[in-house]
């Protein structure tokens, strides 16, 4: 009998794989990431905080294909104009208020933004909010 422990081992194990055979290729239209393992396209879940809808309506969930945190930051920039710069500072650093995580884990380069994705992960985008009464 097989445990969900040992299936969230095996999601791990693969998981892991995937990370140490991933390739990329370029392509026509412009950077096309593909998963060496398993020849698929990489896409990533982008979430965010609710209060940028107000800003950018529709803007709860993203799936977008992108190999690093920058790449997925300029993806979604393309789909919501100006929202890069809610995110980074115009040397496409994060800003101080944000942090981004990859699954349960904060991003380790918040300067270069050049931390690898791998097909399925989930990206969340966190502004810090403050304010009076």
């Amino acid at each position: 009998m097989i445990t969900n422990h040992q299936t969230n081992l095996q999601a791990e194990r693969e998981h892991t794989e995937k990370r140490s055979l991933r390739v990329d290729i370029f392509g026509v239209d412009g950077f096309v990431y593909w998963n060496y393992a398993r020849a698929r396209i990489i896409v990533i879940r982008l979430r965010f905080t609710s209060h940028l809808e107000k800003f950018f309506p529709g803007l709860s969930e993203l799936c977008l294909e992108a190999h690093d945190v920058a790449a997925l930051i300029r993806r979604a920039d393309e789909r919501f104009p100006g929202l890069a710069a809610y995110v980074v500072n115009e040397h496409g650093e994060l800003r101080p208020h944000v942090n981004v995580f990859i699954g349960d884990e904060r991003i380790h380069d918040r300067q270069g933004l050049s931390d690898t994705l791998l097909d399925g992960d989930v990206v969340t985008i966190l502004q810090a909010l403050s304010g009076g009464m």
